[in-house]
């Protein structure tokens, strides 16, 4: 459950889903580890099973999201973190999702046991001009700090192997939607609860 997929180069298709299996197999039973990964080499007509993500300190623990770089071709994986639920992975692939690289913490600046990240959603700007190839991404804090309890965003301008936090954009709120539009303008959405009527 809670799948998602990218289209790569020549016909290849990632996908990437929730997989309590993935915990289950290996040396390392009952471990840290809840997202699984596959790859099409023939438009989806049949998958390859590649297994658990890499393994880190922080842990996989689904709710996956991909996306692709037309500048660069490079993929993003991110998940939210196991072992730490302040931090949100962000696995890269440079060869069409062939493998996954170590993450890198896509949601710095947190502190465990403050904050827990939740729902995180991924954008890339795929238009030729000035911000080409920005990754970005949005997400739920769910934090016992009031002053990062909300909607929060981070982004990265070399490919994915860094990443700034830029801040909470709103109290509350969760299903976090970024999308990049032709000027480079970057367009949150999230579905807010806190009063009525309930909105997007």
């Amino acid at each position: 459950n809670e799948t998602t997929l990218v289209l790569g180069s020549a016909g290849t298709v990632i996908a990437s889903f929730n997989d309590s299996g993935s915990n289950l197999v290996g040396s390392d039973p009952g471990g840290n580890q809840f997202t699984g990964w596959a790859r099409s080499t023939n438009g989806g007509t049949s998958f390859t099973d590649r297994g658990r993500l890499t393994a880190s300190s922080m842990g996989d623990a689904g709710d996956p999201v991909l996306v692709r770089s037309t500048k660069t071709g490079t993929v993003l994986l991110a998940t939210l973190g196991f072992t730490d639920d302040a931090a949100l992975p962000i696995f890269r692939s440079v060869d069409d999702g062939v493998t996954l690289l170590a993450p890198v913490n896509g949601s710095p600046g947190f502190v465990t046991g403050t904050d827990s990240q939740d729902k995180e959603w991924l954008a890339v700007d795929n238009n030729a001009g000035t911000a080409y190839g920005n990754f970005y991404m949005f997400w739920r804090n769910f934090s016992s700090s009031g002053a990062n309890d909300g909607m929060t965003f981070s982004r990265s301008t070399d490919d994915g192997l860094t990443w700034t936090t830029v801040g909470r954009l709103a109290a509350g709120g969760q299903g976090a939607w970024p999308v990049v539009g032709a000027d480079h303008a970057v367009y949150a959405f999230w579905y807010d609860s806190s009063a009525a009527p309930r909105k997007i």
